[in-house]
C-alpha cells in the first residue's frame, strides 16, 4: 500500500444547522475545517486522509454521516472514550500506513491520543497545532501545501502570508474575518480599545493589535500597532485611521 499523509482534527463547536445528516467534514464548521475543505476542492484524496475526533462518536473518517448535535469532552465520557480512541488510532495508522501526521486538537482531546500516536507514529513524523485558531489554520494550511490557484480566491492586495514574532501564517481575508467573528463571540476582551488604526468587521470596529493577537497567539503587549498593520496588510486586510 502507498503511504499517505493521515490528518487528525477535532470537531468544532460550530456546525452547519440541517436536519439531515452531513459527512463530519462537512458538518463542523470552524476555521479549520474551511481550510481543510479548500485543500480538499484541489486535492480529493485528501477526504480518505482526513480523521475527526468526536467527544460524540470517537475517532471518525471525514466523511462519516453525523446529525446536528452538541455534546462537549466530559471527565466522564473522557475515560470512556480513551480505550476506544486508542484502537481506532490503531486501526487508522495499520490502514493508511501515514508517511506523516498533523493532529490539531484541544488539550483534553490530545489526552485522548498522545499516548496512542507516541506508541505508533515516530517523533520526526509527527506534528501537532499549537497557539491559536488563527496560527493552528495557518499551520494546516501550510502542512497540507499550496492549492490550485484557479481554486483559491484572490487576494486583493498582499502576498497571503505574514510573519510576527517568528510565527508565520497563511490565511485569506475571509478566513481571517470568520476567525474574528468568533473570537468576538467567544472572548471580546480588547476587541474594541483602540486609538486610531482599525479593521472593519461588518457593523464592528475590531483593534488591528486584537485581531493580530488573535491570529498569531501572541500577547497585543509583544507588538506594536505598526507591526500590526504590517502584517494585516501583507495577509490583505484593509486597516483604517480613526480621526478624532
Amino acid at each position: 500500500m502507498t503511504s499517505q499523509p493521515l490528518l487528525i482534527l477535532s470537531c468544532s463547536k460550530r456546525k452547519k444547522e440541517t436536519s439531515l445528516l452531513l459527512p463530519a467534514i462537512d458538518r463542523y464548521d470552524g476555521p479549520l475545517f474551511q481550510v481543510l475543505r479548500r485543500h480538499v476542492r484541489d486535492k480529493p484524496a485528501l477526504k480518505d486522509a482526513a480523521f475527526i475526533l468526536s467527544a460524540r462518536f470517537g475517532l471518525i473518517p471525514a466523511e462519516f454521516p453525523i446529525p446536528l448535535y452538541d455534546q462537549p469532552l466530559s471527565t466522564a465520557n473522557e475515560s470512556l472514550l480513551k480505550g476506544a480512541v486508542a484502537n481506532q488510532v490503531r486501526m487508522v495508522i495499520e490502514q493508511i500506513r501515514p508517511d506523516a501526521v498533523f493532529v490539531s486538537v484541544g488539550g483534553h482531546y490530545w489526552q485522548l491520543l498522545e499516548q496512542s500516536l507516541a506508541q505508533q507514529v515516530a517523533a520526526e513524523n509527527l506534528f501537532v497545532a499549537s497557539g491559536g485558531i488563527g496560527g493552528r489554520a495557518s499551520q494546516l494550511s501550510n502542512w497540507l501545501g499550496p492549492v490550485n490557484s484557479q481554486s483559491q480566491i484572490e487576494t486583493v492586495n498582499g502576498s497571503g502570508e505574514a510573519t510576527l514574532l517568528g510565527t508565520t501564517i497563511r490565511l485569506r481575508p475571509e478566513e481571517i474575518f470568520y476567525i474574528a467573528k468568533n473570537a468576538l463571540v467567544e472572548d471580546p476582551n480588547g476587541a474594541y480599545r483602540f486609538e486610531t488604526w482599525f479593521v472593519e468587521l461588518g457593523a464592528d470596529r475590531i483593534a488591528v493589535k486584537w485581531l493580530v493577537s488573535i491570529l498569531f497567539g501572541k500577547p497585543v503587549a509583544s507588538f506594536r500597532t505598526a507591526d500590526a498593520r504590517r502584517v494585516l496588510a501583507l495577509l490583505g486586510v484593509e486597516c483604517k485611521y480613526q480621526a478624532f
